[in-house]
């Protein structure tokens, strides 16, 4: 399973409001497939910095990719650049 495009980073502005993240699986499965994901900070803070997010990812049969949404709070005050860290698990 990987995020994007084999994207392991993503860069998004706080004026920018949305990034939709894509997770595509290797392989299709003949069986439904499901991942957690969420998203932890490392700099930047949940409910400040970003919406806080977490959930399930379902892929049916056959299908390879699904994605999610992180929102970004515009605090509008100037800051270094702040990260958070994608957590997805492995397959259920």
């Amino acid at each position: 399973m990987r995020m994007g495009p084999d994207r392991t980073e993503y860069l998004i502005g706080e004026g920018d409001g949305t990034l939709d993240v894509t997770v595509n699986l290797n392989t299709p499965s003949a069986r439904e497939v499901s991942a957690r994901y969420g998203l932890q900070p490392v700099s930047a803070s949940a409910g400040t910095d970003y919406e806080d997010i977490n959930g399930v990812l379902t892929f049916a049969p056959g299908v390879t990719a699904q994605s999610f949404t992180i929102s970004v709070i515009d605090d509008s005050i100037a800051e270094e650049r702040e990260t958070a860290k994608i957590t997805l698990d492995v397959p259920m």
